[in-house]
């Protein structure tokens, strides 16, 4: 629990300040970004952490394609609002991101998936 809220607050300061060089246009953007942060972290926490179960382990294949679009995505966002253009880098940061957490979460799956089978197998010797 300490660490999905050590992610949390980290992340969120992360998009704090690499956000702030441009300098927020009001408080509720500041407060978006801190949210969408504290999103983000939480997101990697729960992909990152190690699967017990098979259905734990089925779970990453979602958490990490939304842990990295949001993670990758919003970054983008802020700075077509801000600037107004280049709409199309938003479209290309989520695909690749989706497509590059697919690939995480795949490989998380296929690792767990194998030392569950093979701690489930394997009975302790007497």
């Amino acid at each position: 629990m300490i660490r999905r809220f050590l992610w949390v607050l980290g992340i969120a300061f992360l998009y704090l300040i690499m956000l702030s060089k441009g300098g927020y246009e009001n408080t509720a953007q500041r407060n978006t970004t801190l949210l969408v942060g504290a999103i983000s972290g939480l997101l990697l926490s729960w992909a990152a952490e190690k699967p017990m179960t098979l259905r734990d382990a089925k779970r990453r294949l979602l958490y990490w394609p939304f842990a990295l679009v949001t993670f990758w995505t919003f970054p983008p966002i802020l700075f077509w609002h801000n600037h107004g253009n280049d709409k199309w880098m938003i479209f290309s940061a989520a695909e690749v991101s989706g497509v590059v957490g697919l690939l995480f979460g795949i490989a998380h799956f296929a690792v767990a998936s194998r030392r569950i089978r093979n701690a489930e197998t394997t009975t302790p010797s007497e």
